[in-house]
């Protein structure tokens, strides 16, 4: 998942609202977001652009071919070299988006990964405030300190940790069900619709009054088409860059059976 954060910032003396709110948080990288917004619309263009060249039957010429720009006429012996380049700039634009659109970046769908592991989400009951006030001012023997150091050793980086806590404000320890409403509400920042039945509580393996907590990966069907739709938009470029490399090797073969006599 990257890069684990340390729990430090509980001891730079914020108020406790502020501990809770503003715990490192570490944003992704701004400057990689519009680069990345451009690669998408420009692999997808190319894409469809070779999808219509090919469903379209495109040809770029026998032997010759000319191409005239701004003060230059260009004369291309073998004019096919240009859907070899198109093909390329697939390659590179979808490749390069890949990279710095998901595999740079924390996406949605790398925290929805995070969040349906085991133990992913911690589960207080107590007050925001006297929790801070714990981590703040607690001994190192503390629960709910131990408990927050195996939580930064595992939540993805620029994931705002308020997203992995779950504070219950002292309910009764066997009141699950509230636990599950809370957590479902926490988690759905990155689950739309998600239902406190598909969450899974489990208790600490000491003696505290906490929990941990996780997402269901068997999730309800509306919830699980939608995160597929938000998956789908994410990947659109390279699904599109596979499809329409399939039709520019397949499709010229399909017409050739279609169109034989026999």
């Amino acid at each position: 998942m990257g890069e684990r954060r340390s729990p430090g910032a509980w001891r730079e003396g914020r108020s406790s609202r502020e501990a809770f709110s503003g715990m490192i948080k570490d944003e992704t990288d701004k400057d990689s977001a519009e680069p990345a917004a451009k690669l998408r619309r420009l692999s997808i263009g190319l894409s469809l652009a070779l999808l219509i060249f090919t469903f379209g039957e495109g040809s770029l010429g026998e032997k010759q071919t000319t191409v005239s720009m701004i003060s230059t006429t260009l004369t291309l012996n073998n004019p096919e070299i240009l859907r070899y380049l198109l093909i390329a700039a697939m390659f590179y634009s979808t490749g390069l988006y890949g990279y710095q659109g998901i595999q740079l970046p924390l996406t949605r769908q790398k925290i929805r990964d995070y969040l349906t592991e085991e133990n992913s989400m911690f589960i207080v009951q107590g007050a925001q405030e006297r929790f801070a006030e714990i981590l703040e001012h607690g001994s190192g023997s503390s629960p709910e300190r131990t408990f927050i150091y195996e939580l930064y050793r595992k939540i993805p980086r620029g994931m705002p940790p308020e997203h992995a806590i779950v504070i219950c404000y002292g309910i009764a320890d066997n009141e699950v069900e509230v636990m599950r409403q809370l957590a479902s509400k926490t988690a759905a920042h990155y689950f739309p619709d998600l239902q406190p039945d598909d969450v899974e509580i489990t208790p600490s393996n000491d003696d505290s009054q906490n929990y941990w907590g996780h997402v269901k990966k068997n999730l309800n069907l509306k919830t699980q088409a939608l995160c597929w739709l938000e998956d789908l938009y994410l990947f659109l470029p390279i699904v599109l860059f596979v499809i329409a490399l399939a039709c520019w090797y397949v499709w010229p073969m399909v017409l050739s059976v279609w169109r034989s006599p026999y």
